[in-house]
C-alpha cells in the first residue's frame, strides 16, 4: 500500500547518505513484498485516476526491480514431518 512517492522519498534519502545520487537506492537491495494486485495506494482524491498515478508501478525506479513469482504451492500435510524439518 505504500504510493510511489514514498518509494521514490526513500530512493533519494538513500542516494543522499550512500553520496551515490546516480545510483537507484545508493546502491543498496531493496526488498518489496506482497502482490501489486492486492491494494493500491489510497489517495485523498477519489479520482481512481489519482490512486492509479499513486502505484509503484508507475514509477522510474519499478523497472530496477526484478520480479519474482511463486508458483509452487509447498504447504505441507500435518504428517509430513521430515518435509516440515
Amino acid at each position: 500500500m505504500v504510493s510511489r512517492h514514498i518509494l521514490e522519498c526513500v530512493d533519494r534519502l538513500i542516494r543522499d547518505g550512500m553520496q551515490l545520487l546516480n545510483i537507484p537506492f545508493g546502491g543498496k537491495v531493496m526488498l518489496l513484498t506482497g502482490t501489486i494486485r492486492q491494494c493500491c495506494p489510497v489517495s485523498d482524491n477519489e479520482i481512481l485516476e489519482s490512486s492509479i498515478l499513486m502505484c509503484k508501478k508507475n514509477s522510474p525506479l519499478w523497472t530496477q526491480f526484478t520480479k519474482l513469482s511463486l508458483t509452487v504451492n509447498v504447504r505441507a500435510d500435518p504428517n509430513e514431518h521430515e518435509f516440515k524439518n
